[in-house]
């Protein structure tokens, strides 16, 4: 299987989602069948064609119409292999699943920062796994995407993986990390100081506030204390909404409005 990097080099348009856990509804919006059912105003080239998901809770709960063990579950318990649902609706009208298998690709050395969670690392921090998923809907028919899940914290593959390789992100979600979800002492909103190193097109998020993403950010000062990034002032960010699910349909913590990042 090749590297992390070989697989992040040979997709166009990658979509990142921290704290994703059990959740693969991202899969589901983020695509050409959804945005043109709704009349989203994203092109279906602008679309994401890799979706990397992270976490590193080694006892994730399963999450919305989960059942049995979450996918991270079965990583960390290495019977990945066997994995082949990952989601299913009610009345089966959206079934996820995987086309072949889950591949070990790497193990990643990005650091853990143990004060910023309530849970201990797993063994297989840092492991990253590669795999083909099918989408079954009965509204909007079906797809295939590639999924990348590394089982890393957040804060540290952003610094030191993606900004340090200078990795594109062209959509970044924020939908269940922190805001005392996941077992996070960091709430989330600090990702809105990524959006344009990484130089993100579009920002998908529950509420959304620039204040609280200048405040988050100062816990993580003393972590990073000579990055730009952290120190840098996102309050002119131009963030223009083109979009808004019902919470109740995503993650039950709101609604989720998309943003168009403006230059």
């Amino acid at each position: 299987m090749n590297s992390v990097e070989q697989i992040i080099h040979d997709h166009n348009r990658i979509c990142w989602y921290p704290s994703a856990g059990a959740d693969f509804r991202e899969l589901l919006f983020l695509s050409k069948q959804f945005c043109a059912w709704k009349d989203v105003p994203i092109a279906a080239h602008e679309l994401p064609d890799l979706f990397i998901l992270t976490d590193c809770n080694p006892s994730d709960t399963p999450y919305g119409y989960c059942t049995g063990d979450t996918y991270i579950e079965q990583i960390n318990g290495n019977s990945y292999d066997k994995m082949k649902y990952l989601f299913k609706a009610i009345n089966n009208c959206t079934v996820i699943t995987v086309n072949d298998k889950v591949e070990f690709v790497e193990k990643l050395d990005v650091q853990f920062n143990q004060e910023l969670y309530k849970f201990d690392v797993s063994d297989n921090y840092g492991k990253a796994f590669y795999f083909s998923v099918h989408i079954a809907s009965k509204q909007l028919g079906e797809w295939d995407v590639n999924v990348l899940y590394i089982l890393v914290e957040n804060t540290s593959f952003a610094f030191d993986y993606l900004v340090k390789n200078n990795v594109t992100v062209d959509y970044i979600v924020k939908v269940r990390y922190g805001d005392q979800f996941g077992e996070s002492n960091v709430s989330g909103d600090w990702l809105a100081k990524l959006l344009k190193p990484l130089k993100t097109k579009y920002y998908l998020r529950n509420a959304f506030s620039l204040r609280k993403a200048c405040d988050a950010i100062v816990e993580l000062k003393d972590k990073f204390p000579t990055s730009d990034i952290v120190n840098d002032d996102v309050s002119t960010l131009k963030l223009e909404q083109i979009y808004r699910v019902n919470g109740s349909l995503w993650s039950g913590q709101g609604d989720i409005y998309w943003y168009k990042v403006k230059s």
